[in-house]
């Protein structure tokens, strides 16, 4: 466990610490949960992580709040008392061998979440986490942490990571736990939850883009004012259009 600070005041300086990292922010802390790697000469082909921390910690979550009766897409008193107990008592785990190994994946975890995952520019970090925390303060959190990481950027013309002139973007994946979120009431709050934080960065003038194959609230504009939508037209075919693509590449009137 970390304060976001010591991770994300020089996200830089962090990378020339570590050659890969990520943090999950814990919902309503200034703490993280923190994994990172260095590259070392040779490691153990089959070495893998003895006990998957992270793994039993969802599974915990899962199990107390799936009996309570409160539980739902966002945070209540119950969850953030179990947060905030679980930060206390979280140990470091240090291990080594193949990178497919130590990703924490929770690959045994019988877990599902729903996920938007949206880009950013590094350099508006402290403005996106001032957004970020304004909107959340007003209508709550959802009942998993946020995972904050880099990504390298690319040069495809739709992609959420093409950020001419950057090297690097970051990425907040915004998740949900779905297995307590019972009734179409509280699933469709995970998208209401989420539209609205959509809304509020937008209104703020921070520029984003989005994973499309995960939440999102993309349409025509939004598709032309973020994407280089110009160059990519050429290639459509709109035989090959579904309605979800349509309605982010054609202008409704």
């Amino acid at each position: 466990m970390i304060k976001l600070n010591a991770v994300l005041a020089d996200v830089a300086q962090t990378s020339r610490i570590y050659d890969f990292w990520r943090i999950d922010w814990i919902p309503d802390t200034d703490t993280s949960l923190l994994w990172a790697a260095r590259k070392i000469p040779a490691a153990d082909p089959n070495g893998d992580y003895s006990l998957d921390q992270s793994e039993n910690i969802l599974e915990v979550i899962f199990k107390v709040l799936d009996n309570l009766a409160a539980a739902g897409p966002l945070l209540d008193n119950a969850m953030r008392l179990l947060y905030s107990r679980l930060t206390f008592t979280y140990g470091g785990i240090k291990v080594s061998g193949l990178l497919r190994n130590m990703l924490p994946v929770d690959r045994r975890a019988p877990l599902r979440v729903a996920m938007a995952e949206w880009s950013f520019n590094p350099a508006g970090l402290n403005n996106l986490m001032g957004r970020c925390k304004e909107y959340i303060h007003q209508h709550g959190w959802h009942n998993l942490p946020i995972e904050i990481e880099l990504t390298k950027t690319d040069n495809y013309f739709m992609s959420a990571w093409n950020w001419p002139g950057l090297d690097y973007i970051i990425k907040f994946n915004y998740m949900c736990l779905t297995d307590v979120t019972q009734t179409p009431a509280e699933k469709e709050a995970i998208f209401v939850h989420l539209h609205g934080l959509w809304d509020h960065l937008l209104q703020a003038g921070i520029p984003f883009k989005a994973h499309w194959g995960k939440i999102n609230f993309m349409d025509y504009k939004f598709v032309n004012d973020h994407f280089e939508f110009d160059q990519f037209k050429p290639f459509i075919r709109p035989l090959f259009l579904n309605p979800y693509l349509a309605e982010r590449f054609y202008q409704v009137s």
